[in-house]
């Protein structure tokens, strides 16, 4: 931590980290930074298509750009809102490859 308070924080994107692995579910809250955390978990994302819960309420366009930004990675995806609290805070959006989704 710096003396004004600043703090710096090493990133790198689950494409980098994982290697081969292809996680089942991918679960994101980062505080506003979601885009681009999906951003790099392209690889992830297409080759696995796990399931995904992407938090949307951090920023306002993230309720449509979130599901846009999957959707361009790989369609096929059905999307789910899902609220955690009252007035829409810890609103997530839920991700289920349409092949896997139980109605």
């Amino acid at each position: 931590m710096t003396s004004d308070g600043e703090l710096e924080v090493d990133v790198d994107t689950l494409d980098s980290v994982l290697g081969k692995e292809l996680p089942p579910l991918i679960k994101m809250d980062t505080e506003g930074a979601e885009l681009e955390a999906l951003a790099g978990s392209r690889s992830k994302i297409a080759d696995g298509r796990p399931v995904l819960a992407i938090t949307v309420y951090h920023r306002q366009d993230d309720l449509w750009l979130v599901p846009l930004l999957i959707d361009s990675i790989t369609p096929g995806y059905r999307f789910f809102l899902r609220s955690h609290a009252e007035a829409c805070w810890d609103t997530s959006c839920c991700v289920v490859p349409a092949d896997r989704v139980l109605l």
